[in-house]
């Protein structure tokens, strides 16, 4: 089967013991790999899981092994399946060349380790990705960074059940880079047209609310110093005159009892 599938230099079947079913290579049948975690993950949790990107004890190379256990009726891992894949062969599977000019593509394990690379995978693999520009920016969950003075795009998304992240740089062209300045200078504008309407709104507010409101509060000032005979002005808005017309009847109540107790 191993033959069948391009770029895969073995496939091996071991028991939750670490001792080997089958392999489709005879060197297999000497590795033990039950202290490997992602063994140890896939029996504990009985899903398929993904090493990371590891170096493989016989080839040498940088790997990436898919692990699926085999389950019996009652749910128990009876069998685990091991494909590695060479990190340079995932590395190919990036390569797609509709991408544009000066675009490259990764997979993080979750380690925070660069499993797969195109193009020139030879230089990054094994390699962190904090240490790149476009890794600090996906630390930051920001989407764009900066590489040797060129700006990019940074595009990422979670693969299966997020162990990997897939991602993708992609160089800001003139062009993008023109409809982004003119999207910024309209929404620039847009803002400053809002906040001069808002600010005009408040101009407003402030003459056609505050200056009956103020001079009522001048009337109450007025009252409280002892002048009953001092009125508010007609205001517009009907609230205010509301308030205004009992702000008329105190008056003129505490005025009428004011003269009871001076005449008697």
């Amino acid at each position: 089967m191993a033959a069948t599938i391009p770029g895969i230099s073995a496939i091996a079947s071991w028991s939750p013991s670490g001792e080997r079913f089958c392999t489709s290579t005879a060197d297999a049948q000497r590795v033990d790999i039950t202290d490997r975690p992602y063994f140890q993950q896939a029996i504990k949790t009985g899903t398929f899981v993904n090493s990371g990107y590891i170096v493989g004890r016989i080839s040498g190379v940088g790997t990436v092994a898919f692990v699926h256990p085999a389950l019996d009726a009652a749910g128990k891992v009876e069998a685990v399946l091991i494909l590695p894949v060479p990190a340079e062969t995932l590395s190919a599977t990036l390569n797609d060349p509709l991408f544009p000019p000066g675009t490259f593509t990764a997979v993080v394990d979750q380690n925070g380790i660069i499993a797969a690379r195109w193009p020139n995978p030879g230089d990054w693999l094994g390699q962190t990705a904090g240490t790149t520009s476009w890794g600090q920016a996906l630390a930051r969950r920001a989407d764009t960074f900066t590489d040797n003075g060129v700006e990019c795009a940074l595009v990422s998304s979670l693969i299966g059940e997020g162990e990997m992240t897939l991602v993708m740089g992609v160089p800001i062209t003139p062009a993008i880079t023109q409809i982004r300045e003119t999207f910024t200078r309209s929404f620039s504008l847009m803002l400053a047209a809002f906040l001069g309407t808002a600010l005009a709104g408040l101009f407003v507010a402030r003459q056609w609310v505050g200056r009956p409101v103020r001079a009522l509060q001048a009337a109450a000032e007025a009252m409280a110093q002892g002048n009953l005979k001092v009125r508010p002005p007609p205001a517009s808005i009907a609230e205010v005159r509301a308030l205004s017309a009992q702000f008329v009847v105190m008056a003129e109540a505490l005025e009428q009892r004011l003269h009871q107790r001076t005449c008697c």
